[in-house]
């Protein structure tokens, strides 16, 4: 049974080397793009500077929470977790 959205994920493991300190190369340099992509799509961070977590970050538009509990029970209908 073929799964086309594994496609990628499959042709990139039949690549890895055999060798395993280029395999640490490699999950290293995998991980690192990972981290540099997620960091440019976070607001929270400028410039790998995580400037939200400051305690100058204006966050006067950012609702309250009620903790412990639901996020969905938080104004977050659509998020499930806890807080």
């Amino acid at each position: 049974m073929m799964m086309p959205e594994f496609r990628q994920r499959a042709e990139e493991f039949a690549q890895l080397p055999l060798d395993k300190e280029q395999q640490k190369v490699f999950f290293r340099k995998k991980s690192e793009e990972w981290n540099d992509d997620v960091t440019s799509k976070d607001f929270g961070f400028l410039n790998n500077e995580a400037v939200a977590a400051k305690a100058s970050f204006p966050d006067d538009d950012w609702m309250s929470v009620s903790l412990p509990g639901q996020w969905e029970n938080n104004g977050l209908p659509e998020f499930d977790g806890f807080a």
